[in-house]
């Protein structure tokens, strides 16, 4: 199994938790975010006003919540692209329990 970590470089604050994750997470590697504030990262991404469905979806999408579809995105075409069946795809604020990892992890081998 692969993890894929999503984690912004200049989040010092995290930088702890992700060298964790990197430990405690099966075949993990991090993945730089996409930062959604930043232009040249989200050129082209069109969205929606909101009204696709009913009811409306009554706010506006925030940068911070692109970036964070976008990261996923990411993440979701890296592993088509390595050809994986699957992967675990774990933000950067994430706290790993052993015990529930590893019957996570026995779940998914069934």
């Amino acid at each position: 199994m692969n993890s894929l970590i999503i984690h912004m470089s200049s989040s010092t604050a995290r930088r702890p938790n992700v060298a964790r994750l990197l430990q405690d997470l099966p075949d993990a590697q991090v993945v730089e975010a996409v930062n959604g504030r930043d232009p040249a990262q989200v050129a082209g991404i069109k969205t929606h006003a909101g009204n696709l469905h009913s009811p409306a979806y009554p706010f506006p999408l925030t940068p911070a919540e692109i970036g964070v579809f976008q990261s996923h995105r990411k993440c979701w075409r890296m592993i088509v692209d390595q050809g994986w069946d699957y992967a675990m795809i774990a933000e950067d604020d994430l706290a790993v329990s052993s015990p529930e990892m590893t019957r996570a992890r026995a779940m998914i081998a069934d």
